[in-house]
């Protein structure tokens, strides 16, 4: 299946990590941690570098910035609620 934009991605993505999460403090794990090494290139990166948050959704870089608004939103809302 093929996603129209990066945000209709984002969603099955947040939904997938959420379910992830969700299991994972049920069966009593005491320590979590997400990684997303793209956000590392994201930053550090020329500003032309063709990589985004979301590689597979968008074929050219977004402001850095705007990218990092994006991944943070996603990360609070796969977070959203949990203990």
């Amino acid at each position: 299946m093929a996603y129209p934009t990066k945000e209709s991605l984002a969603e099955d993505v947040v939904r997938v990590l959420r379910e992830e999460l969700e299991d994972l403090i049920k069966a009593g794990v005491s320590f979590i941690q997400f990684d997303e090494p793209v956000l590392t290139e994201l930053v550090f990166t020329q500003k032309n570098a063709n990589r985004t948050f979301m590689c597979g959704a968008l074929t050219a870089k977004a402001d850095a910035e705007e990218e990092l608004k994006f991944a943070t939103g996603l990360v609070n809302q796969v977070m959203e609620g949990m203990r």
